[in-house]
C-alpha cells in the first residue's frame, strides 16, 4: 500500500503542472471559438482590401468570355491562388469554397508544424506551439484569411519543415517509399508557389535548401549528407519548376507588372530604416501594436504585449545561440535522437533569419506595399522555435506555459484588430456606403465604371459583380491628371472603349488616389452625380476607356505595352 501512496503522492505535481498547460489550450480553444463565429463578420472586413478581393473578381471575371486579353499581375503575382479560384469557380458554393479554404489551409499548415514539432521536440512544445498559432493576432488572419496574398507561403514553410523532420525520424521506413511521392509534392508545390511569390524563397525554399547543409557539416553523419543532397536537388528542381510555369503563364497572357524597377541592395540610411521598420513590424506580432482605442486598460495591454514580444525576442536570441553552441559540440553516437530536433530548429531560425536580412538589406520594403506582410513568417518561425524549451519540465517548460498564456489573452484583447480594416478611412466607406452605391448605379442602368484601386475591386466584389469598378489612377508616364488604368492587378480588355454603354467614375476623397473632387475636364459634364459620405459618383453617357491615356497600364519607363494575345477565354 505504501508504494502505491507514495506513487499517488508523487503524480500530484504532474497533474497540477498538465492542469497549468491547459490554460493556454484552453485559451487558444476559446480564440479559435470565437474567430469561427465572427468568420463572416471578419470575412466581410476582409473584402474591404482589394488585394484580397482582386482574385476572386479576377476568377469571375473570366466567366464572362471573350477575348482574355493581358492580365496584370503584382511581382508576388499568387498563380497557385490565381488557378484554384478559376478551377473551382463553377463547382456549388464555390463563394463559401472561397471564404474558408485560407483559413483551412493556415490551420493545416499549423498542424504540420505541431507534427513536426511533437516528432522533434515533444507532445508538450507542439501543444503549446499549436495553441500560439491558434492565436495569431490580427496582422497574421487577415494576411492568411485572404485569397491572393501569402497564405499557400506560409502553408508550403510548414510542408518544408515537416518534410525535413519526417526525414530524420522514419528510419523504418524504406528509403524510396515516401520521398519519392513526397519530393515530387515538394517539387510542384515548391515551384509554383516561387513563381508565384518572391517571399517563399527566403522564408520557405532557401532555409529548405541550407539547414541540411549547415546540420551535414555540423554533424557528418550519412543521413544528413544524404538529406542535403536530396533537399539540393529538390530544391534545385523546384527552381526550374518555377521558371517553366512562369513561362507558361506568360504563354497564356499573365504579364507580372509593378511600380518598382526591380530590387537592390538598400543603402545604410535605407537599411537602418528597414531595420526599424523590421522591428517595429516584428514587435507588433506579439500584438504590441494594433490596439486603436485609447483607454487605460488597451493602453496597458498594449504595452504589456510590445515589451513582452521584445523580451521574448532577447530570450529566443540567447536560446538559439545555445542551441547552435550545442549543436557545434554534437557527439556522433548522440545524433540519431538530437537530428529532428537540431533540423527542426535550424529551418525555422533561418527562415526568420533570411526573411530579416532581405527586409533590411535590400530595397524590398521600400515599395508601395503595407510592409508588415512581409514579416509573418517571422511569426511562424518564433511560434516553432520559442516553444522547443517545454519539452523540459522545470522551470523552461513553466516559463513558456506562462508565455504562451499571456500571448493567447492578449490575442483575446486584442481580437478586434481583426476588423481592422472597417477603420481605415480609405477602405470605410465602401464598407458603409457600398450597398446604396449599387443601387444607385442599378436604378441608373450603369454597370461599368472607373474609380481608385482602393474602391474597385472591393465594391466589385460586394456587388457580386453585378457592378465593375475597374482601377484606375493618374497618369504617371508622362505625368498628368489625366486617367490611365492601373498597372497591376488588371486586365487589359478592362480599358478596351465598349461602344453604346454609359460609365461611371467614382472618386474618394478619403483615399491616396482622390481621382476627381469634381468632374474632370477631358471627360466632359456628367449626365448625372451622387453623394455618399466621402464617396462621389459622376456617371457619363459613354465610355470613359475612350478617354484614358495611355491605352495600356505601364510599370516603368523601361516597359513597353506588349502586343496582346488574341487567344480567348
Amino acid at each position: 500500500m505504501e508504494p502505491a501512496a507514495q506513487q499517488r503522492r508523487r503524480s500530484i505535481p504532474g497533474r497540477i503542472e498538465l492542469l497549468f498547460a491547459c490554460i493556454p489550450l484552453g485559451l487558444a480553444c476559446g480564440y479559435l471559438i470565437w474567430v469561427l463565429a465572427n468568420f463572416t463578420h471578419i470575412i466581410r472586413a476582409i473584402g474591404l482590401n482589394p488585394d484580397a478581393t482582386w482574385a476572386p473578381v479576377l476568377a469571375r471575371d473570366l466567366l464572362s468570355g471573350g477575348e482574355r486579353g493581358l492580365i496584370y499581375v503584382g511581382e508576388a503575382s499568387h498563380f497557385t491562388t490565381i488557378w484554384f479560384l478559376i478551377a473551382t469557380r463553377g463547382l456549388p458554393m464555390a463563394d463559401l469554397l472561397w471564404d474558408v479554404t485560407p483559413y483551412l489551409t493556415f490551420l493545416a499548415g499549423l498542424g504540420l508544424t505541431a507534427w513536426a514539432c511533437w516528432k522533434a521536440a515533444g507532445r508538450w512544445a507542439a501543444l503549446l506551439g499549436l495553441s500560439i498559432g491558434v492565436c495569431a493576432g490580427g496582422q497574421v488572419l487577415l494576411t492568411v484569411m485572404s485569397q491572393g496574398i501569402h497564405g499557400h507561403t506560409f502553408f508550403l514553410n510548414s510542408l518544408l519543415a515537416a518534410f525535413l523532420v519526417l526525414h530524420h525520424t522514419s528510419q523504418r521506413c524504406s528509403r524510396w517509399s515516401w520521398r519519392l511521392p513526397a519530393g515530387t509534392l515538394v517539387v510542384i508545390l515548391a515551384g509554383t508557389t516561387l513563381a508565384s511569390d518572391p517571399l517563399f524563397l527566403p522564408s520557405g525554399l532557401l532555409p529548405f535548401c541550407a539547414a541540411p547543409l549547415a546540420l551535414a557539416l555540423i554533424d557528418r553523419t550519412k543521413r544528413n549528407r544524404e538529406l542535403a543532397v536530396v533537399t539540393a536537388a529538390l530544391s534545385l528542381l523546384s527552381v526550374i519548376t518555377s521558371v517553366l510555369f512562369n513561362q507558361w503563364m506568360y504563354a497564356v497572357g499573365f504579364r507580372k507588372t509593378y511600380a518598382t524597377e526591380g530590387y537592390a541592395l538598400a543603402s545604410p540610411r535605407e537599411a537602418l530604416r528597414n531595420l526599424l521598420m523590421f522591428v517595429n513590424h516584428t514587435v507588433s506580432l506579439g500584438n504590441g501594436g494594433g490596439i486603436y482605442s485609447g483607454r487605460t486598460l488597451d493602453l496597458t495591454l498594449r504595452t504589456v504585449g510590445e515589451v513582452g514580444m521584445m523580451v521574448f525576442l532577447v530570450a529566443a536570441a540567447g536560446f538559439l545561440a545555445l542551441r547552435v553552441i550545442a549543436l557545434m559540440r554534437l557527439k556522433r553516437q548522440r545524433g540519431w535522437t538530437e537530428q529532428p530536433l537540431s533540423i527542426f530548429i535550424l529551418y525555422w531560425s533561418m527562415s526568420a533569419v533570411a526573411i530579416g536580412g532581405a527586409f533590411v538589406l535590400s530595397t524590398f520594403a521600400l515599395g508601395p506595399s503595407d510592409t508588415s506582410r512581409y514579416v509573418i513568417p517571422v511569426f511562424f518561425s518564433l511560434a516553432a522555435v520559442a516553444v522547443v524549451p517545454a519539452r523540459r519540465a522545470g522551470w523552461r517548460r513553466a516559463a513558456v506555459v506562462a508565455g504562451t498564456g499571456l500571448f493567447c489573452l492578449l490575442s483575446i484583447a486584442n481580437r478586434n484588430s481583426l476588423f481592422v480594416y472597417e477603420q481605415w478611412s480609405m477602405l470605410r466607406e465602401t464598407g458603409l456606403q457600398g450597398s446604396k452605391i449599387v443601387s444607385f448605379l442599378e436604378d441608373e442602368q450603369v454597370n461599368v465604371g472607373y474609380s481608385g484601386y482602393f474602391n474597385s475591386h472591393p465594391l466589385t466584389y460586394a456587388s457580386d459583380m453585378q457592378v465593375s469598378a475597374y482601377p484606375v489612377t493618374r497618369c504617371r508616364i508622362p505625368k498628368s491628371e489625366r486617367l490611365c488604368p492601373f498597372p497591376v492587378n488588371a486586365r487589359s480588355v478592362w480599358y478596351r472603349p465598349r461602344p453604346g454603354i454609359r460609365s461611371f467614375v467614382l472618386s474618394d476623397s478619403n483615399g491616396p488616389e482622390v481621382i476627381a473632387k469634381s468632374p474632370k475636364p477631358e471627360l466632359g459634364p456628367p449626365s448625372a452625380s451622387r453623394h455618399f459620405g466621402s464617396i462621389s459618383i459622376y456617371i457619363y453617357n459613354y465610355d470613359v476607356a475612350s478617354r484614358l491615356a495611355p491605352p495600356c497600364p505601364l510599370a516603368s519607363p523601361q516597359v513597353t505595352c506588349p502586343a496582346e494575345p488574341a487567344s480567348s477565354n
